[in-house]
């Protein structure tokens, strides 16, 4: 069956490589689940998303779902064979799924992905966010950083001077 989203061969290999030893993954925005679906080898992924697309997207999220794509039915689809997979429903930009993201794993995940929102504010966000959930040793990093979307790449150049580009469009913090 087909999952929507972006993520290619690389990005996906790249990405199960490094969640198959992590005992806590979280995902910050899911879609329709392909990318979890490759974090799964991590031993629990906890994805946050509101499962609603971006705001205002008027590109190929906002198209699919105009024509009748429900992102939580497919992501429920996928993964509701994986017990080591949940989902919290809500905005990262809510101060009550924050509070409870710091209060429930604050330094406890080993391994933190973005692709959420894609705007500069939204990524900045995210990233301070991160960083309070992330162990020390843990690994930051997220997708899409390419010139599609300029919002990813000014806040990951903000916020993550020393970074990578380990796998296509995704990012690593050094």
């Amino acid at each position: 069956m087909k999952v929507h989203g972006w993520l290619d061969d690389d990005e996906s290999r790249w990405l199960a490589e490094q969640a198959h030893t992590k005992s806590l993954v979280i995902e910050f925005g899911a879609w329709c689940g392909r990318s979890t679906l490759v974090l799964s080898c991590a031993k629990q992924v906890v994805c946050v998303d509101t499962w609603l697309g971006t705001p205002n997207d008027i590109g190929d999220h906002g198209t699919l779902m105009a024509n009748g794509l429900n992102p939580m039915a497919e992501w429920r689809t996928h993964t509701k064979h994986l017990p080591n997979v949940i989902g919290i429903v809500g905005n990262l930009r809510d101060p009550a799924i924050e509070e409870l993201l710091v209060a429930t794993y604050a330094r406890k995940a080993d391994m933190i992905f973005i692709d959420a929102d894609h705007s500069i504010e939204s990524v900045t966000k995210d990233i301070w966010l991160a960083k309070r959930l992330l162990a020390r040793d843990g690994v930051l990093c997220g997708h899409d950083f390419h010139d599609h979307h300029p919002g990813v790449q000014t806040a990951v150049r903000t916020m993550i001077p020393y970074h990578t580009n380990p796998a296509g469009s995704i990012w690593k913090a050094s």
